[in-house]
């Protein structure tokens, strides 16, 4: 009812507006319906409220609301984010760590022997610290050329005065559509292939520099000589997968092949596994409904394919879990409210947190031997 007698008020107004301008306009001399269009032109002009436009997009505000944002949803931000993070599910959470992680990687030898009366060391059990690293880790954002986001309807929408700052457009568009996805896609690359290098002073690093992934981690231990569960494969092909994944299992300590768990590799090696298997074998590779692709035929483990490693041939095996072997190391659960500030024509962003990864100990690692 409120709408209809608004649009009937306007419709009387801008009526009432020709009627007028046309007595105006005969006054004078001129053509009455002439004079009654401007008139009614002129008019609706004079009604138009002056948009937030008309004075400038204030940068200060578009700060501000990005910066509130952040503090009112930063733990639901970092939820989603981590919703969409792959490999980093599987690894058990260290947390409070700023720098270093240091754990005890213990190996043993034999400890029975035949009894004889005197004391005879054979048995010992050695302790060696084993160092992971988090590293610091920045997010600078620069949100430049903002004249364009001033000629949309974006612009005019984020300052409606009807709408409360978390029901902006602009500010799901940018959180849905960048912050999150963004994140998102950096850090599986990151948690798979970083490798750390030192920045240089003034020039933007790489986000793969900003630590080293786990795989990086692997090749790095084995050329050290600090990984010895290496397992021979040789180079994996399509003629040849099947057989390769079934002798990295076969070759596993036999303690170990008993245990589930899943076999990490390429997803391009996983989709080779399950068609070559199909072609040669005329079934699927799994009897397991719960996994109905993934299942390593004829033993306890899955394989798990991971986009990132696509362009890799390495394979790992490793206890995963809350007590597992695999281990993701931060500071906080959620990253720290970034800063928003205001430069020249644009708005930076700046946050920072701590992100690692590496294992409890390397000798319930076990790879094959290529990279």
């Amino acid at each position: 009812m409120k709408k209809l007698l608004k649009i009937c008020t306007g419709a009387f107004m801008i009526a009432l507006a020709f009627v007028a301008s046309s007595m105006v306009g005969s006054s004078f001399g001129y053509d009455p319906i002439v004079s009654g269009n401007v008139g009614t032109v002129a008019f609706s002009f004079a009604k138009i409220p002056n948009s937030s436009l008309a004075v400038g997009l204030d940068l200060s505000a578009i700060a501000s609301e990005i910066e509130l944002h952040f503090r009112k949803f930063n733990q639901s931000i970092w939820i989603n984010i981590q919703k969409g993070i792959d490999f980093e599910a599987y690894m058990r959470p260290v947390a409070g760590v700023k720098g270093e992680y240091v754990n005890t990687n213990s190996t043993r030898s034999t400890f029975l022997q035949p009894f004889q009366k005197q004391f005879t060391a054979s048995g010992d059990i050695t302790f060696t610290p084993y160092k992971n690293l988090a590293r610091r880790i920045k997010m600078d954002v620069l949100i430049d050329n903002l004249h364009e986001l001033f000629d949309t309807y974006l612009a005019e929408m984020m300052v409606d005065e009807k709408r409360t700052p978390d029901n902006y457009p602009f500010m799901k568009w940018f959180f849905d559509n960048h912050v999150i996805p963004g994140i998102q896609e950096e850090i599986n690359a990151i948690s798979v292939k970083g490798e750390y290098a030192a920045p240089t002073p003034g020039t933007p690093g790489a986000s793969l520099e900003s630590t080293d992934g786990v795989f990086t981690i692997i090749g790095n231990e084995i050329t050290a000589g600090n990984l010895t569960n290496v397992i021979t494969t040789g180079a994996i092909t399509s003629a040849n997968v099947v057989d390769k994944l079934e002798q990295f299992h076969k070759d596993l300590p036999a303690e170990w092949k008993k245990i589930a768990g899943p076999i990490f590799l390429a997803e391009d090696i996983l989709e080779m596994y399950r068609y070559t298997y199909r072609d040669d074998k005329g079934m699927l590779p799994s009897i397991d409904v719960n996994n109905p692709y993934d299942r390593l035929w004829g033993t306890s483990k899955t394989l798990i394919g991971l986009p990132d490693l696509n362009g890799s041939q390495r394979i790992m095996f490793t206890p995963i879990g809350t007590s597992g072997n695999l281990l993701k190391l931060y500071d906080q659960l959620v990253m720290p409210t970034p800063t928003v500030q205001l430069f020249e024509r644009s708005v930076k962003i700046l946050g920072d947190m701590h992100r690692g990864y590496g294992f409890q100990t390397l000798d319930a690692v076990f790879v094959n031997d290529q990279a």
